[in-house]
């Protein structure tokens, strides 16, 4: 920002009638200077003539100079500065605000600032496309004009430097970041005014507040905006039509003596005669990977890249903009000229198996011959990978070496990668350069240019309130895929919905419902079916299990609270150690809530831990390094993300093991075993435990209570757990024994499940007497075992019988089944009563 100290020396000498008339002073007379060339040129008096030619050379050269070969873009410049690339009208703008200020004697310069943006046909344009009118933030800002209270004048003179620096600096600074972000070439009003949203001081952010204009939903509006005129016809990648500017600066092409390679351009797309067209090369984001691409350009008379990233991350946007780059010789000198060709070798190797190693061969050769070509190899591992001798890696070797001729450039996913470091060592042959998914703020800008297409296309408008909730909500809830590719997918859903309903406006909302479709996770508001199950959680709970007041009480808090919004900063939505004897509803509760909230018992991802005791057994739950074992857990939370996990006998894992769910219990993810982070922030957890049970038994039937039992059993618990394990537990609850009464109960649900199953299938109907009853829970009653044997005891004295009579005598609609206990026999009697 070294331009700001002689900010008065540049642009305020003249104000702006002045500098319009300075223009056009400068416009009338390079109009007489070509007039008065082409006027002597026709005087047969050779020193003029000779005077009348310069005359026009010297305009041609000027005119070439002034508008292609000194045309500033702020794209191709490391260390910009903001006066050398803001618009005219930008820098007006500031000019103003700082002579306003002097005469109102206004210390705050960005108040006054935001007053005139506010009148600018970019900014207004921006604000409709957020539904919002200017006039009520504009009567807010001159409020602030009266109430921030006025200062001694201004003495532009002295205090210039320091006013500067303090009040505006931060801004112009960030409209520069701003532009880059977008891809554009200078700086405008509209950018100015984002930036002014970012930057500003407390005063701004409370009108922008007010009015309720999130940073987000503007550069949305901001990038809808100023490409909204962009819009072409159709291209390879749809974005390159927003390029601006940027044209070649010579004419001599070293190519054209280059030799020929007819094998090639049969089978290969010339990306750089696409860049050229202004077909590929747009890009938005990835600054440090394409710096890495550069410095592998000014090191290297030849290089190897392998781009690694997920499906969507932009590998080949990177290659499309290298490809634009040496286009427009915007790459160090020895590379131009060069080509970029995209060989898709699995594609050549679908469609000529027996010929495809002859005709890589020949591709090669040609390539090495031509001296001037960069090859590109889409998803290398395609080929790599496949089951074809000789390996294509063997016929590439010689290529990749250092002394050959040929540079490459090739993709890959991270998981094949792994696989092809283990079985190649590709990093020998290759540069690795790892590709990052967008930051929200890069996918914004992306998916508003984007938005613009879809928008044109299918006749619907998108809201930028829309798409900036598609980055935000998928960049929590969806990650099997990386932005922009997660919130791309979301967008093209949201416009096939419109179009399908006949709706003219995409809006926020309808992005919430399709990602809460998409991920079972409850991102809207609850409905009123939903807030009467939250509402009577418990007593729907209650109706399968119980008693465990305590318990029910402790998770259907923590579901009322998610679900209200009042989420916590990191981890779980609730993480609980449920600890009591076998059998008395630990795991059932987590199938209720299940079946209950989330779903289906599908839903519940279940884990019996004494699978994982040893540190060998890593690998199951959370995935291998290289990827030949994906993780039981981590695999499963990335596919339902909103879920219930189930720790079944969490003390018998190894230690090693449970100090794996530290991070997720503390702050929600893990990284799984090829270094991805799997977010938990959307599920419940519940580890069970048997820990100490025999205590809890012996201590409830010396009449205790479970509450007095709890709080000396919670001490013992580090027995079995790390200290820091349990502090990082939502709550610890302890599950009291069951008694008869309570056996008696669960044996009713039992029985009435089994009256309803009987019912559905055969139209039959079941009845035990008291005494059958009775005997059911004296058989099942066990109080190591708790409820355990009582099912057990239906399935074999009660099921049995009505299974052997409906294989013997088929039941009839409308049967009575009749069930009693015979004292004198020691058996349970069986009577079928056919229907009326």
């Amino acid at each position: 920002m070294a331009d700001l100290v002689n900010l008065e020396a540049k642009i305020f000498q003249l104000g702006y009638w002045e500098k319009l008339l300075y223009k056009n002073l400068i416009l009338s007379a390079r109009v007489l200077l070509i007039i008065l060339g082409f006027s002597l040129i026709f005087i047969n008096i050779p020193i003029l003539r000779l005077t009348g030619f310069w005359l026009i050379v010297i305009w041609l050269f000027h005119f070439i100079q002034t508008n292609y070969l000194t045309k500033k873009d702020l794209r191709f410049k490391q260390d910009a500065d903001f006066l050398e690339f803001a618009e005219e009208k930008t820098i007006f703008l500031i000019l103003d605000s700082l002579k306003e200020a002097e005469l109102l004697k206004i210390q705050n310069i960005q108040i006054v600032l935001l007053a005139k943006l506010l009148n600018q046909k970019d900014v207004i344009k921006i604000l409709a496309r957020l539904s919002l009118e200017p006039k009520p933030i504009q009567i807010e800002t001159e409020t602030y004009f009266k109430e921030i209270g006025k200062g001694p004048a201004l003495d532009l003179k002295l205090q210039l430097k320091k006013f500067l620096l303090k009040n505006i600096e931060p801004i112009l600074i960030w409209s520069i970041k701003i532009a880059r972000d977008l891809n554009y070439p200078s700086i405008s009003p509209a950018i100015l005014f984002v930036a002014l949203r970012e930057k500003g001081d407390l005063s701004i952010n409370e009108i922008f507040e007010k009015f309720n204009i999130d940073q987000d939903f503007l550069k949305s509006a901001l990038a809808l905006n100023i490409f909204k005129e962009k819009i072409g016809g159709q291209r390879r990648q749809s974005l390159a039509k927003f390029h601006l500017g940027g044209a070649r600066q010579r004419w001599h092409n070293r190519s054209w003596t280059s030799r020929p390679t007819p094998i090639l351009d049969q089978f290969g797309t010339d990306l750089t005669n696409l860049a050229r067209a202004n077909q590929v090369g747009f890009i938005i984001g990835h600054g440090k990977e394409l710096n890495e691409i550069m410095v592998n350009l000014n090191q290297f008379d030849k290089f190897n890249l392998l781009l690694i990233g997920r499906a969507g991350s932009g590998r080949t946007s990177l290659v499309w903009r290298l490809a634009w780059l040496i286009s427009r010789d915007l790459i160090p000198e020895k590379y131009f000229d060069f080509r970029v060709i995209e060989l898709n070798l699995n594609e050549i190797f679908a469609a000529d198996p027996r010929n495809f190693h002859h005709l890589l061969i020949s591709i090669l050769n040609e390539t090495a011959a031509s001296q001037n070509t960069i090859l590109f190899l889409p998803e290398i591992d395609q080929i790599l990978l496949a089951n074809i001798s000789p390996s294509p890696l063997s016929l590439l070797q010689p290529f990749l070496e250092s002394n050959s001729n040929v540079s490459f450039i090739a993709t890959t996913t991270i998981e094949a990668a792994i696989r092809l470091k283990h079985l190649y060592q590709i990093e020998n042959y290759f540069n690795l350069i790892e590709i990052d998914e967008l930051q929200p703020n890069e996918a914004i800008n992306l998916l508003s240019l984007e938005s613009l297409l879809l928008e044109k296309k299918e006749g619907i408008l998108i809201t930028p309130q829309a798409i900036a909730r598609s980055v935000s909500l998928a960049e929590r809830f969806i990650s099997t895929k990386p932005l922009p590719a997660s919130a791309r997918s979301v967008i093209n859903e949201a416009f096939s919905l419109a179009k399908a309903h006949r709706l003219k406006i995409i809006t926020e909302e309808i992005i919430g419902d399709i990602i809460s479709q998409s991920t079972k996770i409850p991102i809207t508001d609850p409905g009123q079916a939903e807030k009467h199950l939250l509402e009577n959680l418990e007593a729907v709970i209650h109706q399968r299990l119980i008693d465990q007041d305590f318990a029910v009480k402790e998770v259907s808090r923590v579901l009322k609270t998610y679900r209200s919004g009042l989420i916590k900063s990191k981890g779980p939505i609730g993480s609980f150690l449920f600890v009591g004897p076998t059998g008395v509803g630990k795991t059932e509760l987590a199938k209720i809530l299940a079946r209950t909230y989330f779903g289906g018992e599908t839903e519940m991802i279940r884990i019996d831990m004494v699978q994982f005791q040893n540190s060998t057994d890593i690998e199951n739950l959370i995935g291998s390094a290289d990827g030949q074992t994906l993780g039981r857990l981590t695999e499963t939370v990335r596919a339902k993300p909103y879920s219930l996990i189930l720790l079944d006998e969490f003390e018998k894992a190894g230690l090693e093991i449970i100090n794996l769910f530290l991070p997720i219990f503390d702050d929600g993810l893990i990284k799984d075993g090829l270094g991805r982070e799997i977010k938990f922030d959307n599920t419940i957890i519940i580890a069970t435990s048997n820990a100490h049970s025999n205590l809890i038994k012996t201590e409830f039937e010396n009449g205790k209570t479970i509450e007095a039992i709890a709080d000396e059993v919670k001490t013992k618990l580090n027995d079995y757990f790390p200290i820091e394990l349990l502090n990082r537990f939502d709550g610890v609850i302890f599950f009291k024994p069951l008694g008869p009464n309570e056996l008696r109960q669960i044996a009713e649900l039992l029985i009435g499940d089994l009256s309803r199953d009987l019912l559905f299938k055969f139209g039959a109907n079941l009845k035990l007497t008291e005494p059958a009853l009775a005997k059911i829970v004296e058989l099942g009653y066990n109080p190591t075992y708790g409820a355990r044997p009582l099912a057990r005891v239906i399935e074999k004295e009660i099921k049995s019988l009505i299974a052997e009579t409906i294989l013997k005598t088929s039941l009839n609609r409308g049967s009575q089944i009749n069930i009693d206990y015979n004292d004198q026999d020691n058996k349970f009697v069986f009577k079928t009563t056919p229907p009326l």
